[in-house]
Protein backbone atom coordinates (compact mmCIF):
# COMPACT_ATOMS: atom_id res chain seq x y z
CA UNK A 1 0.00 0.00 0.00
CA UNK A 2 1.17 3.43 -0.49
CA UNK A 3 1.59 6.44 1.78
CA UNK A 4 -2.11 7.78 1.68
CA UNK A 5 -3.62 4.69 2.92
CA UNK A 6 -1.67 5.18 6.25
CA UNK A 7 -2.10 8.14 8.70
CA UNK A 8 -3.42 9.56 11.84
CA UNK A 9 -6.90 10.36 13.02
CA UNK A 10 -6.91 13.77 14.87
CA UNK A 11 -9.62 15.84 16.29
CA UNK A 12 -10.23 13.70 18.88
CA UNK A 13 -9.85 13.05 22.77
CA UNK A 14 -7.16 10.31 21.96
CA UNK A 15 -4.86 10.32 18.38
CA UNK A 16 -5.75 6.98 16.42
CA UNK A 17 -3.06 5.27 14.13
CA UNK A 18 -4.98 4.81 10.08
CA UNK A 19 -4.69 2.13 7.81
CA UNK A 20 -6.66 2.15 4.73
CA UNK A 21 -6.38 -1.85 4.11
CA UNK A 22 -9.27 -1.51 1.22
CA UNK A 23 -11.15 1.12 -1.24
CA UNK A 24 -13.76 2.28 1.59
CA UNK A 25 -12.86 0.35 4.49
CA UNK A 26 -10.38 1.31 7.62
CA UNK A 27 -8.62 0.06 10.75
CA UNK A 28 -7.68 2.81 13.45
CA UNK A 29 -5.42 1.56 16.17
CA UNK A 30 -5.02 3.42 19.33
CA UNK A 31 -1.63 4.96 19.86
CA UNK A 32 -1.79 4.96 23.60
CA UNK A 33 -2.06 1.35 25.86
CA UNK A 34 -5.49 2.59 27.47
CA UNK A 35 -7.89 0.20 27.17
CA UNK A 36 -10.87 2.75 28.80
CA UNK A 37 -13.68 3.73 26.69
CA UNK A 38 -13.22 6.33 24.57
CA UNK A 39 -15.75 8.53 22.13
CA UNK A 40 -15.39 9.05 18.68
CA UNK A 41 -16.99 12.33 17.65
CA UNK A 42 -17.61 13.14 13.93
CA UNK A 43 -17.40 16.78 13.02
CA UNK A 44 -19.92 17.65 10.39
CA UNK A 45 -20.44 14.39 9.81
CA UNK A 46 -16.58 13.38 9.19
CA UNK A 47 -13.52 11.98 11.04
CA UNK A 48 -10.75 14.15 9.84
CA UNK A 49 -7.73 12.47 9.05
CA UNK A 50 -3.86 13.19 8.06
CA UNK A 51 -1.82 10.75 5.91
CA UNK A 52 1.70 10.27 5.32
CA UNK A 53 1.68 11.68 2.39
CA UNK A 54 0.67 14.86 4.41
CA UNK A 55 -2.88 14.86 2.48
CA UNK A 56 -5.89 16.25 4.26
CA UNK A 57 -8.72 13.67 4.47
CA UNK A 58 -12.08 13.21 5.38
CA UNK A 59 -14.00 10.09 6.09
CA UNK A 60 -18.01 10.41 6.08
CA UNK A 61 -19.54 8.65 8.94
CA UNK A 62 -23.15 10.28 10.59
CA UNK A 63 -23.32 9.47 14.47
CA UNK A 64 -20.96 9.87 17.62
CA UNK A 65 -19.84 5.95 18.51
CA UNK A 66 -17.41 4.77 21.33
CA UNK A 67 -14.14 2.39 21.59
CA UNK A 68 -13.39 0.15 24.16
CA UNK A 69 -10.77 -1.27 22.92
CA UNK A 70 -7.45 -1.29 21.02
CA UNK A 71 -8.63 -0.67 17.21
CA UNK A 72 -11.82 -0.33 15.56
CA UNK A 73 -12.61 -0.92 12.36
CA UNK A 74 -14.77 1.93 9.81
CA UNK A 75 -16.45 1.30 6.89
CA UNK A 76 -18.03 4.01 5.02
CA UNK A 77 -19.69 5.25 1.84
CA UNK A 78 -17.45 8.21 1.14
CA UNK A 79 -13.83 9.85 2.06
CA UNK A 80 -12.05 13.39 0.97
CA UNK A 81 -8.87 12.85 0.30
CA UNK A 82 -6.59 16.18 -0.65
CA UNK A 83 -4.95 19.02 0.12
CA UNK A 84 -8.05 21.20 1.26
CA UNK A 85 -8.69 21.47 4.88
CA UNK A 86 -7.65 25.30 4.45
CA UNK A 87 -8.61 26.40 0.74
CA UNK A 88 -11.26 28.62 -0.14
CA UNK A 89 -13.76 25.70 -1.20
CA UNK A 90 -16.05 26.78 -4.09
CA UNK A 91 -17.79 23.48 -5.60
CA UNK A 92 -17.61 20.45 -7.23
CA UNK A 93 -16.83 19.40 -10.74
CA UNK A 94 -18.15 15.65 -11.83
CA UNK A 95 -16.53 14.02 -14.92
CA UNK A 96 -17.26 11.68 -17.50
CA UNK A 97 -19.30 8.54 -16.30
CA UNK A 98 -23.20 8.98 -17.21
CA UNK A 99 -22.30 12.72 -18.47
CA UNK A 100 -20.95 11.18 -21.59
CA UNK A 101 -23.99 10.24 -22.79
CA UNK A 102 -26.03 13.52 -21.26
CA UNK A 103 -24.03 16.07 -23.10
CA UNK A 104 -22.50 16.07 -27.21
CA UNK A 105 -18.82 17.30 -26.92
CA UNK A 106 -18.97 20.44 -29.80
CA UNK A 107 -15.85 22.25 -28.63
CA UNK A 108 -14.15 22.06 -32.23
CA UNK A 109 -15.06 23.50 -35.06
CA UNK A 110 -13.17 22.46 -38.36
CA UNK A 111 -12.70 24.55 -41.24
CA UNK A 112 -10.45 22.51 -44.47
CA UNK A 113 -7.74 24.73 -46.17
CA UNK A 114 -5.44 24.16 -49.04
CA UNK A 115 -2.74 22.45 -47.27
CA UNK A 116 -4.95 20.71 -44.93
CA UNK A 117 -7.94 21.40 -41.94
CA UNK A 118 -7.57 23.91 -39.33
CA UNK A 119 -9.40 23.11 -35.15
CA UNK A 120 -11.11 25.97 -33.79
CA UNK A 121 -11.98 26.04 -30.02
CA UNK A 122 -15.26 26.91 -29.34
CA UNK A 123 -16.83 27.49 -25.83
CA UNK A 124 -20.14 24.98 -25.94
CA UNK A 125 -20.48 25.22 -22.10
CA UNK A 126 -24.60 25.53 -20.83
CA UNK A 127 -24.15 27.54 -18.03
CA UNK A 128 -27.06 28.66 -15.19
CA UNK A 129 -27.59 30.39 -12.19
CA UNK A 130 -30.13 30.20 -9.14
CA UNK A 131 -30.96 30.00 -5.56
CA UNK A 132 -30.64 27.50 -3.27
CA UNK A 133 -31.82 28.22 -0.14
CA UNK A 134 -30.62 31.70 -0.57
CA UNK A 135 -27.32 30.75 -1.87
CA UNK A 136 -26.48 32.02 -5.56
CA UNK A 137 -25.35 28.38 -7.34
CA UNK A 138 -24.18 28.37 -11.05
CA UNK A 139 -24.33 25.19 -13.06
CA UNK A 140 -21.88 24.76 -15.69
CA UNK A 141 -21.60 21.92 -18.20
CA UNK A 142 -18.71 21.77 -20.82
CA UNK A 143 -16.76 19.60 -22.90
CA UNK A 144 -12.81 19.31 -22.66
CA UNK A 145 -10.10 18.87 -25.19
CA UNK A 146 -7.35 16.66 -24.36
CA UNK A 147 -3.73 16.63 -26.38
CA UNK A 148 -1.65 13.08 -26.28
CA UNK A 149 1.91 13.18 -27.56
CA UNK A 150 4.33 10.60 -27.68
CA UNK A 151 6.45 7.79 -29.42
CA UNK A 152 2.50 6.24 -30.73
CA UNK A 153 2.05 9.40 -32.42
CA UNK A 154 -0.08 12.55 -31.65
CA UNK A 155 -3.92 12.71 -30.89
CA UNK A 156 -6.49 15.96 -29.96
CA UNK A 157 -9.74 14.56 -28.56
CA UNK A 158 -12.89 16.29 -27.21
CA UNK A 159 -14.96 13.46 -25.55
CA UNK A 160 -14.69 14.88 -21.81
CA UNK A 161 -17.68 16.02 -20.30
CA UNK A 162 -17.51 17.33 -17.06
CA UNK A 163 -20.24 19.13 -14.67
CA UNK A 164 -19.79 21.54 -12.38
CA UNK A 165 -21.77 22.93 -9.30
CA UNK A 166 -20.33 26.05 -7.78
CA UNK A 167 -21.38 28.23 -4.81
CA UNK A 168 -20.48 31.62 -5.53
CA UNK A 169 -20.28 32.09 -1.45
CA UNK A 170 -17.98 29.31 -0.87
CA UNK A 171 -19.03 25.51 -0.12
CA UNK A 172 -18.88 24.43 2.84
CA UNK A 173 -18.25 20.85 4.07
CA UNK A 174 -21.84 20.23 4.51
CA UNK A 175 -22.68 21.34 0.93
CA UNK A 176 -20.55 17.99 -0.42
CA UNK A 177 -23.48 15.04 0.43
CA UNK A 178 -26.10 16.72 -0.46
CA UNK A 179 -24.47 18.08 -3.83
CA UNK A 180 -23.68 15.04 -5.14
CA UNK A 181 -26.74 13.16 -4.27
CA UNK A 182 -29.11 16.21 -5.92
CA UNK A 183 -26.53 15.57 -9.14
CA UNK A 184 -26.38 11.93 -8.91
CA UNK A 185 -30.52 11.63 -8.63
CA UNK A 186 -30.90 14.40 -11.13
CA UNK A 187 -28.63 11.85 -13.65
CA UNK A 188 -30.47 9.45 -12.64
CA UNK A 189 -33.94 10.42 -13.68
CA UNK A 190 -32.35 11.65 -16.72
CA UNK A 191 -31.17 8.19 -17.04
CA UNK A 192 -34.25 6.47 -15.71
CA UNK A 193 -31.75 4.22 -14.45
CA UNK A 194 -30.85 4.21 -10.68
CA UNK A 195 -27.44 2.13 -11.73
CA UNK A 196 -25.46 5.43 -13.01
CA UNK A 197 -22.27 7.36 -11.76
CA UNK A 198 -19.31 9.48 -12.55
CA UNK A 199 -15.69 8.57 -13.54
CA UNK A 200 -14.18 11.13 -10.80
CA UNK A 201 -15.64 13.25 -8.51
CA UNK A 202 -13.26 16.91 -7.42
CA UNK A 203 -13.53 19.42 -4.54
CA UNK A 204 -12.79 22.90 -6.52
CA UNK A 205 -11.29 25.64 -4.84
CA UNK A 206 -10.64 29.40 -5.95
CA UNK A 207 -7.22 30.02 -6.58
CA UNK A 208 -5.50 33.33 -7.60
CA UNK A 209 -2.22 34.10 -10.03
CA UNK A 210 -1.69 37.64 -11.94
CA UNK A 211 -5.10 38.76 -10.26
CA UNK A 212 -6.68 36.40 -12.06
CA UNK A 213 -9.27 34.17 -10.06
CA UNK A 214 -10.33 30.51 -11.42
CA UNK A 215 -11.73 27.24 -9.90
CA UNK A 216 -8.84 24.25 -9.68
CA UNK A 217 -9.32 20.80 -8.19
CA UNK A 218 -7.86 20.41 -5.01
CA UNK A 219 -8.90 17.06 -3.63
CA UNK A 220 -10.37 13.64 -4.76
CA UNK A 221 -14.17 12.94 -3.86
CA UNK A 222 -14.49 8.85 -3.66
CA UNK A 223 -18.17 7.41 -3.15
CA UNK A 224 -19.05 4.25 -3.55
CA UNK A 225 -22.15 3.50 -5.87
CA UNK A 226 -24.60 0.91 -4.66
CA UNK A 227 -24.44 -1.19 -7.92
CA UNK A 228 -21.69 -2.90 -10.12
CA UNK A 229 -21.82 -1.36 -13.15
CA UNK A 230 -23.59 1.57 -15.00
CA UNK A 231 -26.24 1.55 -17.29
CA UNK A 232 -25.68 0.74 -21.27
CA UNK A 233 -28.85 2.53 -22.21
CA UNK A 234 -28.06 4.25 -26.00
CA UNK A 235 -27.56 7.83 -25.75
CA UNK A 236 -30.47 8.70 -27.63
CA UNK A 237 -32.40 7.03 -24.64
CA UNK A 238 -31.26 9.58 -22.67
CA UNK A 239 -32.75 13.21 -21.39
CA UNK A 240 -29.90 15.21 -22.34
CA UNK A 241 -28.82 18.84 -21.10
CA UNK A 242 -29.64 19.98 -24.90
CA UNK A 243 -33.26 18.76 -24.16
CA UNK A 244 -33.58 19.91 -20.17
CA UNK A 245 -32.20 23.87 -21.78
CA UNK A 246 -33.46 26.36 -19.10
CA UNK A 247 -34.92 23.77 -17.36
CA UNK A 248 -31.84 21.90 -15.89
CA UNK A 249 -31.63 24.38 -13.01
CA UNK A 250 -35.07 23.51 -11.95
CA UNK A 251 -34.51 19.80 -11.64
CA UNK A 252 -31.46 19.96 -9.93
CA UNK A 253 -33.40 22.30 -7.86
CA UNK A 254 -35.98 19.57 -7.12
CA UNK A 255 -33.49 16.98 -6.35
CA UNK A 256 -31.33 19.22 -4.10
CA UNK A 257 -34.62 20.49 -2.18
CA UNK A 258 -36.40 16.85 -1.78
CA UNK A 259 -37.46 15.57 0.94
CA UNK A 260 -36.74 19.42 2.34
CA UNK A 261 -39.55 21.24 1.05
CA UNK A 262 -42.95 20.29 -0.46
CA UNK A 263 -41.06 18.73 -3.95
CA UNK A 264 -41.35 15.08 -2.96
CA UNK A 265 -43.14 14.83 -6.21
CA UNK A 266 -39.66 13.99 -7.99
CA UNK A 267 -39.53 10.75 -6.09
CA UNK A 268 -37.29 8.77 -8.20
CA UNK A 269 -37.84 5.20 -6.18
CA UNK A 270 -39.75 3.53 -8.84
CA UNK A 271 -36.63 3.45 -11.47
CA UNK A 272 -35.04 0.73 -12.98
CA UNK A 273 -32.09 -0.23 -10.64
CA UNK A 274 -30.28 -1.34 -13.46
CA UNK A 275 -31.02 -2.39 -17.34
CA UNK A 276 -32.33 -6.05 -16.89
CA UNK A 277 -34.77 -4.55 -14.25
CA UNK A 278 -36.56 -1.89 -16.66
CA UNK A 279 -39.61 -4.48 -17.32
CA UNK A 280 -39.68 -6.51 -13.99
CA UNK A 281 -42.41 -5.25 -11.49
CA UNK A 282 -42.49 -6.56 -8.02
CA UNK A 283 -44.67 -5.40 -5.11
CA UNK A 284 -42.42 -2.29 -4.19
CA UNK A 285 -42.23 -1.51 -7.08
CA UNK A 286 -46.05 -0.99 -7.98
CA UNK A 287 -46.36 0.84 -5.13
CA UNK A 288 -43.40 3.22 -6.18
CA UNK A 289 -44.98 4.27 -9.14
CA UNK A 290 -48.71 4.63 -7.76
CA UNK A 291 -46.98 6.67 -4.88
CA UNK A 292 -45.14 9.15 -8.02
CA UNK A 293 -48.92 9.56 -9.96
CA UNK A 294 -50.47 10.32 -6.35
CA UNK A 295 -47.74 12.96 -5.76
CA UNK A 296 -48.11 14.09 -9.74
CA UNK A 297 -51.90 14.52 -9.48
CA UNK A 298 -51.19 16.65 -6.40
CA UNK A 299 -48.95 18.69 -7.87
CA UNK A 300 -51.38 19.67 -10.51
CA UNK A 301 -54.09 20.24 -8.24
CA UNK A 302 -56.21 17.14 -8.95
CA UNK A 303 -57.60 17.19 -5.17
CA UNK A 304 -60.82 18.21 -3.71
CA UNK A 305 -59.65 21.52 -2.61
CA UNK A 306 -59.67 22.97 -5.89
CA UNK A 307 -63.32 21.92 -6.19
CA UNK A 308 -65.42 24.89 -4.82
CA UNK A 309 -68.28 22.21 -4.60
CA UNK A 310 -66.52 19.81 -3.30
CA UNK A 311 -65.37 21.66 -0.75
CA UNK A 312 -68.62 23.61 -0.16
CA UNK A 313 -69.87 19.67 0.47
CA UNK A 314 -67.39 19.23 3.09
CA UNK A 315 -68.66 22.23 5.09
CA UNK A 316 -72.09 21.08 4.94
CA UNK A 317 -71.13 17.65 6.33
CA UNK A 318 -69.63 19.67 9.13
CA UNK A 319 -72.87 21.87 9.49
CA UNK A 320 -74.69 18.46 9.82
CA UNK A 321 -72.36 16.84 12.24
CA UNK A 322 -71.93 20.46 14.35
CA UNK A 323 -75.98 19.68 14.39
CA UNK A 324 -75.99 16.49 16.39
CA UNK A 325 -73.21 16.85 18.52
CA UNK A 326 -75.09 17.19 21.77
CA UNK A 327 -77.18 14.34 21.32
CA UNK A 328 -77.01 11.80 24.05
CA UNK A 329 -75.17 9.13 21.46
CA UNK A 330 -72.41 11.32 20.70
CA UNK A 331 -69.34 11.17 22.57
CA UNK A 332 -66.97 13.79 22.33
CA UNK A 333 -64.66 11.22 20.68
CA UNK A 334 -67.07 10.01 17.61
CA UNK A 335 -67.73 14.19 16.99
CA UNK A 336 -63.89 14.36 16.80
CA UNK A 337 -63.71 11.55 14.81
CA UNK A 338 -66.06 12.51 12.03
CA UNK A 339 -65.01 16.20 11.81
CA UNK A 340 -61.41 15.09 11.14
CA UNK A 341 -62.88 12.68 8.51
CA UNK A 342 -64.77 15.22 6.54
CA UNK A 343 -61.43 17.36 6.54
CA UNK A 344 -59.36 14.37 4.98
CA UNK A 345 -62.15 13.91 1.61
CA UNK A 346 -60.91 13.88 -1.49
CA UNK A 347 -61.27 12.35 -4.56
CA UNK A 348 -60.85 8.84 -4.71
CA UNK A 349 -57.63 7.58 -6.15
CA UNK A 350 -58.60 6.26 -9.36
CA UNK A 351 -60.34 9.63 -10.28
CA UNK A 352 -57.03 11.46 -9.67
CA UNK A 353 -54.88 8.75 -11.47
CA UNK A 354 -57.60 9.25 -14.72
CA UNK A 355 -57.85 13.15 -14.39
CA UNK A 356 -53.86 13.09 -14.79
CA UNK A 357 -54.34 10.41 -17.99
CA UNK A 358 -56.47 13.08 -19.64
CA UNK A 359 -54.23 15.83 -19.20
CA UNK A 360 -51.20 13.59 -20.96
CA UNK A 361 -53.81 11.31 -23.38
CA UNK A 362 -52.34 12.72 -26.23
CA UNK A 363 -48.83 12.04 -25.51
CA UNK A 364 -49.46 8.91 -23.58
CA UNK A 365 -51.23 7.05 -26.27
CA UNK A 366 -48.21 7.57 -28.61
CA UNK A 367 -46.15 5.25 -27.20
CA UNK A 368 -45.27 1.92 -28.76
CA UNK A 369 -46.00 0.19 -25.41
CA UNK A 370 -49.75 1.74 -25.24
CA UNK A 371 -51.31 -1.19 -27.11
CA UNK A 372 -55.06 -1.57 -25.46
CA UNK A 373 -57.66 0.65 -25.65
CA UNK A 374 -57.99 3.66 -23.35
CA UNK A 375 -61.26 2.37 -22.00
CA UNK A 376 -59.37 -0.93 -21.34
CA UNK A 377 -56.16 1.24 -19.79
CA UNK A 378 -58.64 3.17 -17.56
CA UNK A 379 -60.04 -0.18 -16.30
CA UNK A 380 -56.50 -1.46 -15.32
CA UNK A 381 -55.64 1.46 -13.88
CA UNK A 382 -58.26 0.37 -11.27
CA UNK A 383 -56.53 -2.85 -11.24
CA UNK A 384 -53.40 -1.66 -10.64
CA UNK A 385 -55.01 0.54 -7.48
CA UNK A 386 -56.73 -2.46 -5.74
CA UNK A 387 -53.33 -4.29 -5.91
CA UNK A 388 -51.60 -1.74 -5.00
CA UNK A 389 -53.79 -1.71 -1.79
CA UNK A 390 -54.21 -5.21 -0.90
CA UNK A 391 -50.74 -5.78 -1.14
CA UNK A 392 -50.40 -2.62 1.68
CA UNK A 393 -52.26 -4.94 3.58
CA UNK A 394 -50.68 -7.73 3.72
CA UNK A 395 -52.31 -9.86 0.38
CA UNK A 396 -49.41 -11.06 -1.41
CA UNK A 397 -50.94 -11.85 -5.00
CA UNK A 398 -48.77 -12.41 -8.32
CA UNK A 399 -48.43 -9.67 -10.44
CA UNK A 400 -50.67 -10.48 -13.77
CA UNK A 401 -49.19 -9.41 -17.11
CA UNK A 402 -51.85 -6.80 -17.19
CA UNK A 403 -50.92 -5.08 -14.28
CA UNK A 404 -47.03 -5.12 -15.11
CA UNK A 405 -48.07 -3.90 -18.69
CA UNK A 406 -50.47 -0.65 -17.01
CA UNK A 407 -47.86 -0.28 -14.11
CA UNK A 408 -44.88 0.71 -17.49
CA UNK A 409 -47.54 3.13 -18.94
CA UNK A 410 -48.22 5.06 -15.68
CA UNK A 411 -44.41 5.56 -15.84
CA UNK A 412 -44.68 7.11 -18.78
CA UNK A 413 -47.31 9.30 -17.76
CA UNK A 414 -45.33 10.32 -14.89
CA UNK A 415 -42.54 10.88 -17.34
CA UNK A 416 -44.67 13.04 -19.65
CA UNK A 417 -46.01 14.98 -16.28
CA UNK A 418 -42.55 15.55 -14.84
CA UNK A 419 -41.08 17.37 -18.37
CA UNK A 420 -44.11 18.92 -18.94
CA UNK A 421 -43.81 20.32 -15.35
CA UNK A 422 -39.94 21.45 -16.37
CA UNK A 423 -41.07 23.48 -19.14
CA UNK A 424 -40.11 20.56 -22.20
CA UNK A 425 -41.39 21.27 -25.27
CA UNK A 426 -44.49 18.73 -26.33
CA UNK A 427 -42.15 18.01 -29.64
CA UNK A 428 -39.21 16.46 -27.06
CA UNK A 429 -41.39 14.80 -25.25
CA UNK A 430 -42.54 12.88 -28.59
CA UNK A 431 -39.30 12.25 -29.64
CA UNK A 432 -38.10 10.99 -26.16
CA UNK A 433 -41.44 8.76 -25.89
CA UNK A 434 -40.44 7.81 -29.61
CA UNK A 435 -36.70 6.57 -28.30
CA UNK A 436 -38.56 5.08 -25.44
CA UNK A 437 -36.48 6.94 -22.67
CA UNK A 438 -39.28 6.60 -20.17
CA UNK A 439 -37.99 3.30 -19.42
Amino acid sequence: MEECNYGMLIGQKEPFDLVQYEDYRFDFIRKSNELSEVSICPKDDYLTCKTLDNKDMLIYIHDEFKVYGKMFHLSSGMFIRGCFIDSKLKGIRFNGGVLSNLFTPEAFETEAIKDGTVLRYKDDSIRFDTQIAGRDVEIKVASGINERNGVLGSAITNDHVGLEIIYKDGLLITDIRPTIFAVLEMCQFMSCRKNVGFESIELLEEYSVEEKTFNTECADIFFRYEYQCFTEKKWVEFLSFGDLGKALPTLFKAMYLKGREDTDFFTIDYLAEEDRDAFWFNEQRIKEICTAVENEAERHGLVSETNAEFEELKKKAKTIIKEVKDKDWMSDRTYNMLNSDVNHWDYSAYDKYIMLFRKYEELVIQSSSFKCSIADFEESIGKVIKYRNNSTHGSHIQITPEIAETAYNLMLLIYCSRLDYLGISDEIIREKIKCRAYC
